[in-house]
């Protein structure tokens, strides 16, 4: 009987071994086939663009079995850092908000501009508990276009930078007050025009962003099997980033794209002729829209309508009075407050709410097609991106409605900013 157990016993632990050994084998192929890559492109201007980082990365990225990490591609603006921030009585501030003719644009501040947004970003998403090895930034150029006045852009490379208020270097990366920011404003605009440029150029951050080269490279590697893409800014470094794939491998890697992008009426609900991502570089929207460069792929598309809607405009004080991290709460207190204190839309996080299967009843979608209209005005060719109804194809816009209530979106909310 004894040496029926020594026998047994060692066969059936063996036996065991092999079957744990197979169902591990068989749940790692199941993640495998489920995971996705998560790739984020968007700008740096206003506080909704890093709040995007950090609602994706708490509703979906973080949930991922595989290695969870956020691809976050940034792209820049064409700016000209000596140009003083002061509109003019005299005339009405709506004429004053788009890019005027006498504006020029220097290169170097741009992509100084574009690497100190960067550091932003990363001192955001650190400040509100990500790891930095969970995320990468990478370096998705300048936009061809600013549709916005240097004059009327906020000077957001200021907001988390109380070391330039208390004088002590660790501060940087820390938001600054109202007032704080106020002085800030009166002290730079009170330079002439070149010490301003001067002066503004030495207080942005170096930010060693990787390259996009080495993104393309990461990607077709085998374990990146399924891109899901999310576009809260301009096309630009869509287009870039999968232009230079050659062979397509990585195009038929995406399986699915969700934006905050285009206006259903432009001519009405925006303070442009069109909607600031479309603006700022038409030529890349029309590949990404129009070329089919993600073919049999549906992509998702909130439009100004849907993000302007007042069940979804929530203040500072609301988020903070349901525990929002304190961090993402400063930041938007002061961005309300370059906006005469009114609740401002969290456009970029629409697009990761309408990816979270139980929000995604929230949108009404509407099978549209992408249009440029093209019309010669004053000897200058104009353009207007547009959508339009279809049969066809897979571009699905919000009808600029929501279907939950205001204390739903609330709830998504809590998630993205949860302390």
């Amino acid at each position: 009987m004894s040496t029926l157990t020594e026998l047994f016993v060692p066969a059936f632990v063996t036996i065991c071994c092999i079957l744990v050994s197979l169902l591990l084998l068989i749940y790692k192929c199941k993640s495998r086939k489920s995971h996705k890559t998560f790739l984020l492109f968007i700008d740096g201007p206003d506080p909704d663009n890093p709040a995007c980082a950090l609602a994706l990365w708490n509703h979906l990225v973080a949930s991922q079995v595989l290695s969870p990490h956020l691809h976050i591609i940034l792209t820049g603006r064409p700016v000209d850092l000596k140009t003083k921030k002061q509109v003019k009585s005299d005339i009405p501030i709506k004429e004053q908000i788009p890019r005027q003719d006498w504006e020029q644009t220097n290169a170097v501040h741009a992509r100084k501009l574009l690497s100190d947004s960067a550091a932003r970003i990363n001192n955001y998403l650190i400040s509100c508990g990500l790891s930095s090895s969970s995320f990468t930034i990478y370096n998705g150029g300048i936009a061809l276009y600013a549709p916005i006045s240097d004059v009327a852009h906020d000077w957001e490379f200021l907001y988390d930078r109380t070391d330039l208020i208390t004088g002590v270097s660790s501060d940087a990366g820390t938001i600054i007050s109202v007032e704080e920011y106020a002085s800030l404003i009166q002290k730079y605009n009170s330079l002439t025009d070149d010490d301003r440029g001067t002066t503004l150029m030495s207080l942005l951050r170096n930010y060693e962003m990787v390259p996009l080269s080495q993104l393309r490279v990461t990607l077709k590697q085998t374990q990146h099997t399924e891109l899901s893409v999310f576009l809260g800014g301009p096309a630009t470094a869509v287009v870039r980033l999968f232009e230079g794939d050659q062979n397509n491998s990585l195009r038929t890697k995406v399986v699915e794209l969700f934006a905050m992008f285009g206006a259903l009426m432009p001519e009405k609900s925006t303070l442009l002729g069109n909607q600031f991502n479309a603006a700022c570089d038409m030529e890349s929207a029309a590949q990404l829209f129009m070329e089919k460069m993600f073919p049999n792929v549906p992509m998702y598309i909130i439009p100004t309508e849907t993000a302007k809607l007042p069940e979804l405009i929530v203040s500072a004080g609301e988020l903070e009075s349901r525990g929002a991290h304190s961090y993402a709460v400063s930041l938007i207190k002061l961005w309300e407050s370059t906006h005469n204190d009114c609740p401002q839309p969290i456009f970029d996080v629409l697009p990761v709410m309408a990816a979270v299967p139980e929000f995604k009843k929230a949108f009404i979608w509407r099978k549209k097609k992408v249009v440029i209209q093209e019309w010669i005005k004053d000897g200058e060719v104009r353009q207007k991106f547009i959508f339009t109804d279809t049969d066809h194809g897979l571009i699905y816009v919000s009808d600029g409605t929501f279907n939950l209530s205001k204390e739903c979106f609330l709830q998504f909310l809590d998630s993205c900013f949860r302390a």
